[in-house]
């Protein structure tokens, strides 16, 4: 979650109050395949139903990111806290998408040959997942658009006039970093097997700016 929130904070230098949205959309993503896996309506192997929570990361966070990154500084900031606690207040009531105050509940399926019940197995899941969300962030830093990622947060405005389109550049880092924060709220469902409103909770996008911070931001 930190990973994906650096390449907006620590990289392109937008400051978000709201990316628990993502790691939240993520997570009730992940149950709800899972909950229709357990019943039976399709199947989806469970290495890859993580696929699901980067997916509804990225799309809240493109449609986000379409109205958040039209301003900047401060008022980038409130407006990705608004629509967070804009989910966060209705989540609660809205219990057919997020299961009311109780949240989603579903159990691991075996899968590929592995039942997915030990401790042992799923810490390598998880340890599989996590090291493809950083080696995709590692190789995105190494790209031409990476280093654009990072001459937006020394100079927007020397950008602009050069002629490259810094709006839609912020959109596309926005989504990413949103998509690796669903991926990062899949992990969690999965693990835990429930997930309730409280991941969209303010708390939670405080506590990856703090992990972002003390966890050194990096270029």
């Amino acid at each position: 979650f930190a990973t994906g929130y650096n390449l907006l904070l620590g990289q392109a230098g937008l400051l978000s109050f709201g990316h628990a949205a993502f790691y939240g959309i993520g997570a009730i993503a992940t149950l709800h395949v899972m909950i229709a896996v357990e019943r039976g309506v399709f199947y989806v192997p469970l290495p890859l139903i993580p696929l699901t929570g980067a997916l509804a990361g990225l799309v809240l966070a493109f449609i986000a990111g379409c109205f958040a990154t039209k301003r900047s500084g401060t008022y980038f900031a409130l407006v990705t806290l608004a629509m967070a606690e804009l989910i966060h207040v209705i989540a609660p009531s809205w219990e057919a998408v997020f299961g009311g105050e109780a949240g989603l509940t579903s159990m691991r399926m075996p899968s590929l040959g592995l039942g997915f019940g030990s401790a042992l197995e799923m810490y390598f899941f998880v340890l599989a997942w996590v090291a493809v969300g950083i080696g995709g962030l590692w190789y995105l830093s190494k790209t031409a658009f990476g280093q654009l990622t990072l001459a937006l947060n020394g100079n927007e405005q020397r950008l602009k006039f050069l002629g490259f389109d810094t709006y839609k550049s912020k959109v596309l880092i926005f989504s990413i970093s949103g998509m690796i924060a669903g991926l990062s709220g899949s992990l969690l469902a999965i693990t835990n097997e429930t997930a309730n409103y409280t991941l969209f909770s303010v708390t939670y996008s405080t506590q990856v700016i703090f992990h972002t911070f003390i966890g050194g931001q990096t270029l």
